[in-house]
Formats: C-alpha cells, sequence, structure tokens
C-alpha cells in the first residue's frame, strides 16, 4: 500500500467522522447487513479490502460527500503533514 493509499482511506475516514457516522450506519446505509456493516467498513478503511470505485462512491454518498470532497480532504491532510513538519524544530 502506497502512502497515497493511506491518505485516500485516511481521508475517508475522517469525511465519516466529520458527518458524525459511525462505521456501521455507513455500512448499513451502504447496504450492508446491519450484523456485518462495522467489520466490513472497518476493512475497507483499513485497506484490507480492494476497493472499487463503486464501493467508494457508495461510501461517501453514506457520508454526504462526494470524490470532490475528498480529494479535498486528502489535500488539507497534506497540507496538515507540511505545516506539522516544517513547525517541528
Amino acid at each position: 500500500m502506497t502512502a497515497t493509499d493511506r491518505q485516500i482511506l485516511l481521508a475517508m475516514a475522517r469525511l465519516r467522522c466529520m458527518a458524525g457516522l459511525t462505521q456501521r450506519q455507513v455500512g448499513v446505509a451502504m447496504g450492508i447487513p446491519e450484523g456485518s456493516a462495522q467489520g466490513s467498513i472497518s476493512r475497507l478503511e483499513l485497506g484490507i479490502v480492494g476497493m472499487r470505485l463503486h464501493v467508494l462512491t457508495a461510501y461517501l454518498a453514506a457520508c454526504g460527500a462526494s470524490l470532490a470532497d475528498l480529494a479535498d480532504e486528502a489535500e488539507t491532510m497534506r497540507a496538515e503533514l507540511r505545516d506539522a513538519v516544517e513547525v517541528t524544530p
């Protein structure tokens, strides 16, 4: 898994958290049975399962977000990391 892959996964989780949703809530909204929803989304956010575009767009829709929102959040994280590195003596 590349650094960019990890950034995208972290940005996904941040968008979910900013929406005030749990992994279970997102999974259920995506049509995953409630009993396996949390575990399925956890594996998705950790990169354990492969990502397909239709799964990503369903995840984002469940969070009330778009691909553009994901790109913006990933860029925000990149900027935060860059700023943190520049501040560190």
